[in-house]
């Protein structure tokens, strides 16, 4: 076997193989011998059935799969023994040159693609400063999270007198223009408007004063926004709400439900944050403000690595070339089918995220030489914790009761057999351990800024970290 590497340019290069039949001879036939062992045809005893039968039935399957074998095992293994960092996965090179043929060759010869990693020398010390925003606690901010759970937590009553946040429950009956009973009119029993998602104007102010029994008519356009949500007020398939989107009905009120937020009370609190020692409200405050302080000192450091990301990019951009054709090309084979996206469409949105993908491809390679240079690293236990971290708040989001321990642990290890999630929280690890490592090492030039000061200055960058 013959292996070696041809650069075509900075960072990409071709690895060719090319394999003997002494390479893969004595591999086929052991494997086929253990096929003849096994195999049990009629006329023949059990392990004797002639070679050249078994030869003729399975030797190309056997010799195709041995040296797609042979050939995935070498590359993997020169791309190690090379100490080569690969961008994106080989591509197989296919052209006339290397074609193969299993049944007449016994030489081969496979080529991949390859990109790979530039090698950057980051230098991090006290003289690097970056600027780090100290978001000020303001009571405002307490006072909005406690208004957000009081609505998570509030519910809908029966009431006869409707409101702006009210849903309303009653009969459309489809009706003449002028206010005729139509015949074969379509009539829908039990339908939900809110009032909040109708057209601003006349009746969403009508609707927000109605009361229980009230008959309104109107054209179901000038209250409802588009065809697809007049289909769904009245039940129907999205496709048949522009039969009747300018259609008039007669809508009678037989149900007004108006929301009601959360009582500040025990209940409540316990709701809240799932303990049973919070028992007045200037208590519930202190640990919402608790909170709000969390979620502050994370949005200033998830600020300071944007910041660090930017600047880093920016010094060390001449030492990141990277083969943008082979990567697109490579983006493009590993998209999931999608029936509903031709080639073309395909392409254009991998044109419309690339500059994303390549930003967030080099702050990687910066990333990952700052953890090799001060030993950072992402342990499985770690991962573990982190995947278990996230069901937790996924099931409290939804209001799932708390799991046992091994459960949750349990789930979080499926979640990170799947290479996706794998990579995120891989990827959401490592940033928070150099974001760590970078607050010690660095210059922080420390500036006190308010919530929406933070958010103005940056929203020309349209980033706003919070709402």
């Amino acid at each position: 076997m013959n292996i070696y590497q041809e650069n075509r340019n900075e960072g990409n290069a071709i690895i060719k193989i090319q394999i003997a039949k002494s390479d893969y001879e004595s591999k086929v036939k052991e494997t086929l011998k253990e096929y003849r062992k096994k195999m049990s045809m009629n006329g023949f005893r059990p392990g004797h059935v002639p070679t050249g039968l078994i030869n003729k039935m399975y030797g190309k399957a056997v010799l195709t799969e041995e040296i797609n074998k042979l050939v995935n095992d070498s590359l993997t293994k020169y791309v190690k023994d090379e100490q080569i960092t690969l961008l994106g996965n080989p591509l197989p090179i296919e052209n006339e040159e290397l074609i193969i043929d299993f049944d007449e060759q016994t030489d081969y010869e496979f080529a991949y693609e390859i990109g790979i990693a530039p090698k950057v020398e980051v230098q991090i010390n006290q003289e690097t400063e970056f600027p780090y925003y100290e978001v000020a606690m303001e009571e405002k901010l307490v006072d909005n999270t406690i208004e957000n759970y009081r609505n998570r937590f509030g519910k809908y009553e029966k009431n006869e007198v409707s409101a702006p946040d009210a849903y309303l429950k009653g009969d459309f009956l489809q009706m003449n223009e002028d206010g005729s009973f139509k015949d074969d009119g379509f009539l829908a029993n039990d339908a939900f408007l809110f009032v909040r998602s109708t057209q601003e104007g006349k009746w969403k102010e009508i609707f927000a004063q109605t009361k229980v029994g009230e008959i309104h008519f109107f054209k179901l356009s000038e209250v409802i926004k588009t065809p697809n949500e007049a289909a769904m007020l009245l039940r129907l398939p999205n496709d048949e709400g522009n039969e009747f989107f300018n259609a008039y009905f007669r809508f009678t009120i037989t149900e007004i439900n108006t929301f009601c937020k959360a009582e500040l009370n025990k209940e409540f609190f316990l709701a809240v944050y799932g303990s049973e020692n919070i028992e007045t409200e200037e208590h519930f405050r202190e640990q919402v403000k608790l909170q709000v302080r969390r979620e502050l000192l994370s949005l200033a450091d998830q600020r300071f690595l944007y910041d660090v990301k930017r600047e880093l990019l920016k010094t060390y951009e001449p030492q990141l070339p990277l083969p943008e054709d082979f990567l697109k090309r490579w983006l493009f084979t590993i998209q999931p089918d999608n029936p509903n996206e031709s080639d073309e469409e395909l392409q254009n949105r991998i044109d419309r995220e690339f500059p994303m993908f390549i930003y967030d491809l080099k702050w990687q390679l910066v990333r990952d030489q700052i953890s090799r240079n001060n030993n950072i690293v992402v342990t499985e236990e770690e991962m573990v914790e982190s995947a278990m971290y996230d069901t937790y708040m996924q099931s409290q989001q939804y209001g799932l009761p708390e799991m046992p321990y091994e459960k949750l642990r349990n789930i979080a290890q499926q979640a990170l057999k799947n290479e996706e999630n794998r990579n995120r929280i891989f990827d959401q690890k490592m940033d928070l351990k150099v974001l760590r490592y970078l607050k010690g090492a660095v210059k922080l030039n420390s500036q006190e800024i308010t919530l929406d000061e933070l958010n103005e200055k940056y929203r020309s960058e349209q980033i706003n970290f919070a709402s």
